[in-house]
């Protein structure tokens, strides 16, 4: 298991994956722990030490607002569903992405237009469609034929 210093840079290399390990995969057995005094409480399951508790980090990419150091983009790290720390940085700034990543947005990227059309089609289907106005007729127009079983009265 990779020992991550919390203060310590990261490039992709540093973090070895199985060879039947896939990026983005869920792994569900965790190595080397033990129960720790340090757990919040008897429902939490991962102690607060950062070598062996889930570490969420979420990108966002702002829209291009046409600085010449590229999109805004904002990255947060949390665990333990506690609040994210934030660091907002110009995407320029970072360098190149790594190539797991490159590949995601290219592929979100090429697959923009079949969304655009579900987002329609959702929006669409989502939206009340105009009822058509039901025919009504006056029950004291029409009256029951003597025929018929059973008794009309009119409500109105």
């Amino acid at each position: 298991m990779t020992q991550i210093e919390p203060n310590s840079e990261l490039t992709g290399e540093d973090i070895p994956l199985s060879a039947t390990q896939k990026v983005g995969e869920t792994i569900n057995k965790t190595e080397n722990t033990s129960q720790s005094p340090d757990l919040l409480d008897e429902g939490e399951s991962e102690p607060y030490e950062f070598n062996f508790c889930t570490i969420k980090i979420h990108i966002v990419m702002r829209p291009d607002d046409g600085h010449p150091e590229g999109r805004i983009v904002e990255i947060t790290a949390t665990s333990h569903d506690d609040l994210p720390l934030l660091v907002q940085v110009r995407e320029n700034s970072i360098g190149a992405w790594p190539n797991h990543l490159q590949e995601l947005l290219q592929r979100l990227a090429s697959n923009l237009p079949n969304r655009k059309v579900s987002a329609q089609i959702r929006s669409s289907v989502g939206q009340p469609r105009k009822k058509a106005k039901p025919n009504l007729q006056n029950p004291a127009n029409h009256p029951v034929n003597k025929g018929e079983a059973g008794v009309q009265i009119p409500l109105f």
